[in-house]
């Protein structure tokens, strides 16, 4: 965990965030009638119902949450092979750290 037991400004645990994010989705899904309400609660009950193993992450990743062909730029090597040069259009990307630039909802 990170920095004074919290894995961003506002959660203690990831159980919390997520469950945020997946109400928000459903939320908005259920505003513009995406889906029908009970594919929604199953939706939410599965980040619900798994919080125990959500909360056993301990270590921080960095999530681009746009990751397409498009925003993939690549490089030959010297071995001849492609490999990864970049990753663009970063700007629905989330560090979930305490080191979060994320902002806490109030």
């Amino acid at each position: 965990m990170a920095a004074a037991g919290r894995i961003n400004p506002c959660y203690e645990e990831w159980s919390g965030l997520l469950m945020e994010l997946a109400t928000e989705v459903a939320e908005r899904c259920r505003e513009h009638h995406v889906f029908e309400d009970h594919v929604l609660n199953e939706f939410t009950a599965v980040f619900s119902d798994n919080r125990p193993l959500f909360d056993d992450i301990t270590v921080p990743s960095l999530v681009h949450n746009d990751l397409w062909d498009p925003n993939v730029l690549v490089s030959r090597g010297h071995d001849r092979e492609l490999h990864i040069a970049a990753l663009v259009d970063a700007s629905n990307r989330m560090m979930q750290t305490g080191a979060s630039k994320m902002a806490c909802s109030s």
